[in-house]
């Protein structure tokens, strides 16, 4: 996976940290609501990846028959298992009903007016009877969903020196897990390399240097452009070391050496 590519699966650890969605519910009119099919039995985001639209690659996925457990008594119910599909506790009041029929509930999350998540939930057949389960689903890139949506699920989107939202593809942070006792630190990936703000103690063997909340900008720094909460971000030369902060004031961030993982 990379050098410490625990990435946005490490973000399964706050899927067990307590959801209590609210109801997804019904959207208002819109000229432009889909009116494809809700079941395409082709491609890896099924019906779903026909709803959205990204400007970014689409993350999703389809089936047919889902596994055991994996359906519930309501369409709500079934949306919940797009947590597991994802490893991400979605608020699913984020969720607006864009089409309803008699064995299919389309499900869509929205910015500036396009789809940018899809879920299609179906009743039909599963191993505890004929129940609603999460048939297929698709979403764009954080970057171009709500804000408060990523930042809801801990996907912190940078911007670029324009103020647009970075894909995650390019630079993307994140809190670690609580699950090991990492949520004091803070995740970056950005050019194939992983930094961390505040490495634990037990963890100084996977770090060349140590990470320092304050130092001045160093002269050969490689300005990225993105910026987060008023934060910039540099780069050292050799890409070992990331700065964050501001021209008169940086807090460096050591590169992981080697694979950090989180079981």
């Amino acid at each position: 996976m990379g050098v410490v590519r625990v990435a946005l699966v490490l973000l399964l650890a706050w899927v067990a940290a307590g959801c209590g969605p609210g109801p997804a519910v019904e959207a208002e009119p819109m000229a432009d609501r889909y009116d494809g099919p809700l079941h395409v039995a082709s491609g890896r985001a099924g019906a779903a990846g026909r709803v959205v639209e990204c400007t970014t690659p689409t993350t999703g996925g389809r089936e047919e028959q889902p596994y055991v457990g994996e359906s519930g008594s309501t369409p709500h119910a079934a949306l919940e298992d797009l947590f597991m599909a994802e490893l991400l506790s979605w608020p699913l009041d984020a969720f607006h009903v864009e089409r309803s029929e008699a064995d299919r509930v389309l499900y869509t999350v929205r910015a500036d007016g396009h789809p940018r998540m899809a879920a299609v939930v179906h009743l039909g057949r599963t191993s505890e009877g004929r129940r609603w389960y999460l048939e297929s689903w698709a979403r764009c890139d954080f970057a171009e969903l709500p804000a408060a949506l990523a930042d809801a699920v801990d996907v912190l989107v940078w911007t670029d020196a324009d103020g647009d939202r970075v894909p995650t593809q390019a630079v993307v942070s994140y809190p670690g897990p609580e699950h090991c006792d990492w949520q004091s630190m803070t995740f970056l990936e950005t050019g194939g390399h992983t930094y961390v703000r505040a490495p634990t103690p037990d963890l100084h063997g996977f770090f060349a240097e140590p990470y320092e909340p304050a130092r001045p900008l160093p002269a050969d720094a490689v300005d990225t452009g993105f910026e987060r909460d008023g934060r910039h971000l540099w780069l050292s030369p050799d890409r070992r070391r990331a700065y964050v902060g501001d021209r008169t004031s940086v807090e460096l961030w050591p590169a992981a050496t080697r694979h950090l993982g989180c079981a």
